[in-house]
């Protein structure tokens, strides 16, 4: 979560160096730290969230206010730095304290210091910790006439920015939240219980989004039909950051604006939170998406970029990031040369030259992503297949596209190939087109471990080292790509695709995601 962004803040424990109540008497009998799930250690814990004083409990169980004058010294917003370094506020954002602190290794304590503007040491504090988790912050202040007498200080988890970080937050969140396309993917109640999309809570708030840096922005309902758009900024409202959009006609005229309290932001997520009556919420869960935004995918240039130059099969890597051999069984298939012509024909060929296959081919959008679609043709111009691949990256240096596993889709091969100058076979030429011919046979006979750009054998843009086997044979191994044969379908799986703005003028036509 972006330290400056997802504020989640909370009070803390301050006591005056005079204060009636004093620290000290027996330890809890349960002084425990408990970690939360992505921290290591007490110290990660306290760091994790800002914390805000949310209850206060005797010796007896009892409930103190947090006006009561055992409590009120202690009640107000705290935010414990990874630095080492701490800012306590009260509620109203005056200044409170601000030091140095640590969390014994046990979470059994927490020591602070206070220091004026000059740096200057006031005094020191130990408190004795009674939980510490991701969810509860709680110490404990003895009474210093009576031992068997203390107040139980508990902290919460807050969103109130920290006084002063404003303009930080703002920045931070403003980069976050337009550095990705959004889709919902989820919603919570104020209960925790999951909320269908389908539910009229959340139906009105599920999609995709593009917020654009220049502070406009697109909404798109998941069939691509067209939802919302105009501008959008983050602020801080009451110490909150929120999201604010309007929306616009299409003469710019503005029909409405909301605001909507953040709950969370980051690389991973993006969720604000809906009110509804009697102080029931739904928190709305958008993730990262690599949909590509309705209406902006310039496939001319797409075309432009596969076409620009032969392909050669360089490299492979599985969804976990690492190198496959192009001799691994999983890449084998897809290993060779390519020539896409600006006429929409294409040749393939086995690095030892030999005919892969050859047809027509085109980019086109499917379910929002970047792909090549292939159809592989006979010496006689019959249809021996088709087939989709997704594109997970094409620049003028660069063409990788995907081939998911037929039987588990969480686990694939990207298939990287880079500019050759390696001639056409049965052209004497190579460079841009790659030439005319594909060779005789390179519809009808993919080689036995498939090609470099498909291969009648199951890759749409794999290559192989064998020789020889039958467009029977292709359909029979067209599985290796989530395809069936004569009709071989889009891989079923998340794959990278341009985002946000289409292809891109200049190298860079599209920019390479992780799957």
């Amino acid at each position: 979560m972006l330290a400056a962004t997802t504020a989640t803040v909370a009070a803390a424990c301050l006591l005056p160096a005079g204060a009636a109540l004093a620290v000290g008497g027996p330890a809890p009998t349960a002084a425990v730290s408990e970690l939360a799930p992505a921290a290591s250690t007490p110290s990660d814990v306290l760091a994790s969230t800002p914390w805000v004083t949310s209850a206060a409990v005797d010796q007896d169980g009892v409930a103190v206010a947090l006006d009561d004058p055992r409590a009120a010294n202690f009640v107000g917003n705290a935010y414990f730095k990874a630095d080492g370094t701490y800012t306590m506020f009260n509620l109203d954002d005056s200044p409170k304290l601000r030091g140095d602190w640590t969390v014994a290794a046990d979470g059994s304590s927490r020591w602070i210091n206070a220091k004026d503007a000059a740096g200057n040491v006031l005094f020191e504090r130990t408190v004795p910790i009674v939980t510490l988790t991701g969810t509860d912050f709680t110490y404990r202040v003895v009474d210093a006439a009576d031992a068997s007498k203390w107040v139980d200080i508990v902290h919460t988890p807050t969103t109130h920015i920290e006084p002063g970080t404003e303009a930080a937050t703002i920045s931070a969140a403003t980069a976050a939240l337009a550095a990705t396309p959004w889709e919902t993917t989820s919603s919570v109640d104020q209960d925790g219980a999951a909320v269908a999309l389908d539910d009229p809570r959340a139906a009105n708030f599920v999609g995709n989004a593009y917020f654009k840096a220049d502070g406009t922005y697109t909404m798109f309902n998941l069939d691509d039909s067209p939802k919302l758009r105009g501008d959008w900024e983050m602020r801080v409202v009451g110490g909150q950051l929120v999201r604010w959009i309007n929306a616009k006609d299409a003469d710019g005229n503005v029909l409405f604006e909301r605001e909507v309290p953040i709950v969370k932001l980051d690389g991973a997520e993006f969720t604000y939170r809906v009110a509804g009556a009697g102080g029931a919420y739904v928190d709305i869960v958008h993730t990262p998406t690599d949909h590509a935004e309705p209406g902006t995918v310039d496939l001319a240039a797409a075309a432009a970029a596969l076409a620009a130059t032969p392909w050669e099969t360089t490299g492979a890597v599985d969804q976990d990031g690492k190198p496959v051999a192009l001799d691994d069984a999983r890449a084998a298939n897809f290993v060779g040369n390519a020539y896409f012509k600006s006429d929409g024909t294409f040749t393939m060929f086995n690095l030892d030259d030999s005919p892969k296959m050859h047809g027509d081919w085109e980019m086109r959008v499917v379910d929002g992503k970047l792909a090549r679609w292939i159809a592989a043709k006979n010496d006689a111009g019959a249809v021996l297949f088709e087939r989709i691949v997704p594109i997970v990256a094409l620049t003028d240096a660069e063409f990788t596209y995907r081939v998911v596993d037929a039987t588990d889709a969480s686990k694939w091969v990207d298939i990287v190939h880079t500019p050759t100058a390696h001639p056409e076979p049965g052209t004497g030429t190579g460079g841009s087109n790659g030439g005319s011919n594909g060779g005789a046979n390179g519809g009808s006979n993919g080689g036995a471990n498939g090609g470099a750009n498909g291969g009648a054998n199951g890759g749409s843009n794999g290559g192989g080292n064998g020789q020889g086997g039958s467009a029977q044979g292709a359909k029979d191994r067209l599985a290796v790509t989530g395809g069936q044969s004569g009709g071989a379908g889009i891989v079923a799986a998340a794959i990278a695709a341009i985002t946000g703005g289409g292809l891109l003028g200049g190298r860079v036509l599209m920019r390479r995601l992780r799957g």
